[in-house]
């Protein structure tokens, strides 16, 4: 697994940019969702697919792993993406083998570029969907990201990353 260079976590137009990432949908607790990724002639990472609610189903995911980073001198992630007018939500991990994901959802604009910044302070702890009383994401390591749609409801999806960046 590629550790990412700081600040910059992915750049999809460069070689190798999708080595690490993975799709991950609610196949793994029964479910029927169906994703795929990758890496567009353009250099972008393409998330497509359809989130099904059948067998209590409901999200569809791909996320990247990697060995932990210090990024306490940060306090924002910034993402480069290309929507459907939907919901999604950026996951962060701090630590690989911690059961809270740390996440905040943003709102896609249907056919258009644009650069998301969110505060790593405001992402908030979950774990199988529901939220944690824990703190929220403190912003001292990173280990992981993942977007995720699960919007309650079964639809296709489609999503563009060019490039995941912190600030």
């Amino acid at each position: 697994m590629s550790t990412p260079t700081l600040p910059r976590l992915s750049d999809f137009s460069r070689p190798g940019a999708a080595e690490g990432w993975e799709i991950e949908n609610d196949v793994v607790m029964g479910g029927e969702s169906s994703s795929r990724m990758k890496i567009t002639k353009n250099g972008n990472l393409k998330f497509w697919g359809k989130v099904s609610l059948a067998n209590d189903g409901g999200f569809a995911s791909v996320q990247h792993y990697f060995d932990e980073v210090a990024i306490s001198q940060y306090s924002k992630i910034r993402f480069h993406v290309k929507g459907d007018g939907k919901d999604y939500q950026l996951m962060l991990k701090a630590h690989r083998h911690e059961k809270p994901q740390y996440i905040h959802g943003f709102t896609t604009k249907k056919k258009e570029w644009q650069t998301v910044e969110l505060s790593l302070g405001a992402f908030y702890p979950v774990f199988h969907g529901e939220r944690m009383d824990l703190p929220n994401f403190d912003g001292q390591t990173l280990a992981g990201t993942r977007f995720f749609i699960g919007n309650g409801k079964a639809e296709k999806f489609k999503l563009l990353v060019k490039w995941i960046e912190l600030a």
